[in-house]
């Protein structure tokens, strides 16, 4: 499996009264990443692995998420992902109605920003939009023509072969199992002048993470802080980040 720290490893332990049973019995399967260290029969002992995003070293927090040492990203342990059916029926569970005023509010920071930043002709990509892109219905009643793509309900692969002025990530970017080849890819699909929006809630060290409601979503699997984005920002070669709460515009020039 990719992620694995092959060579020098560093070792952590954690009691076994808060690894979840399932977990403890899913560690014993995937030993490169944790072990029952002998001699010691009441702590699982997890190895470091690779960041998923920069491929740094990280080191776990609790017994489901570890933290990366460079780029701070916050994530799940591989071995608890969901499988692909699981995960899309997740998703069926979402009742998004694109006509619901609520939802529309919802999405209304990226739509306004769009809007005021672009002109209606300007080429769009919501990428993540589940089966009907709320943002896509909100643009296009403001003239805009926006095409939609996603892996579950929309995977339209020549859209991917396109270029883009505008790119929208609204509550998307928590889902990737593999970041670093997801936002490579969304910047290789800028133009030059072209603005990635993401919508996402940043994690920082002052919230309890423990009781943090966006850690329930069982498919929020890669949690960002401020830092994570500045390492985007630098490691991409995007030319200017913005970030006004949820709203993150990374620009490309």
């Amino acid at each position: 499996m990719p992620g694995f720290q092959s060579g020098r490893q560093r070792m952590w332990r954690l009691p076994v009264d808060r690894v979840p049973e399932t977990l403890a019995l899913r560690t014993l399967r995937f030993a490169p990443f944790a072990s029952l260290r002998a001699g010691s029969p009441t702590s699982i002992v997890y190895s470091s692995m690779l960041c998923p995003l920069c491929h740094s070293e990280s080191i776990p927090v609790d017994s489901r998420y570890l933290d990366c040492t460079v780029c701070r990203s916050r994530f799940l342990h591989p071995s608890l992902f969901l499988p692909p059916d699981a995960e899309k029926a997740e998703y069926e569970l979402h009742q998004n109605d694109i006509h619901d005023p609520r939802y529309q509010s919802f999405v209304r920071p990226i739509t306004d920003a769009v809007i005021a930043n672009h002109a209606p002709d300007a080429p769009a990509l919501d990428y993540g939009s589940g089966a009907e892109s709320v943002i896509a219905h909100v643009l296009r009643q403001a003239g805009f023509s926006m095409s939609q793509y996603d892996p579950f309900f929309r995977r339209d692969a020549p859209l991917l072969a396109q270029h883009y002025d505008i790119i929208t990530c609204s509550e998307t970017v928590e889902h990737f199992h593999s970041p670093r080849s997801e936002f490579t890819r969304l910047a290789a699909l800028l133009n030059p002048g072209g603005t990635l929006y993401i919508s996402t809630l940043l994690y920082h060290d002052s919230i309890p993470f423990a009781n943090w409601h966006y850690r329930r979503d069982p498919t929020h699997v890669f949690l960002y802080r401020r830092e994570t984005f500045e390492w985007l920002r630098e490691v991409l070669r995007f030319s200017e980040l913005h970030i006004d709460g949820r709203l993150i515009r990374l620009s490309k020039f």
